[in-house]
């Protein structure tokens, strides 16, 4: 599992959550991946302190009804 880069989605709670922090501890790598930034660190942060290697990033929905080939897009911006 340690040659695994692994991203989960919705990963500041719930399943998202769990899953990420079951796969870093079984050595994958994990990119996280969610709308909650302030919940999506402490995630980030429970990870690294248990020795997982895991960037977090914000992710949020991009609507331009007008452009129909930005709809639906994601903007996504790393977190520390």
């Amino acid at each position: 599992m340690a040659s695994s880069l692994v991203v989960i989605t919705g990963a500041s709670s719930g399943i998202g959550e769990a899953t990420a922090k079951l796969y870093a501890s079984q050595g994958a790598k994990v990119v996280l991946l969610a709308r909650s930034k302030d919940r999506l660190g402490l995630v980030a942060g429970e990870i690294r302190q248990a020795g997982g290697i895991c960037p977090a990033l914000i992710g949020t929905r991009c609507f331009k009804c007008l452009d129909p080939v930005f709809t639906g897009s994601i903007i996504i911006r790393r977190i520390k």
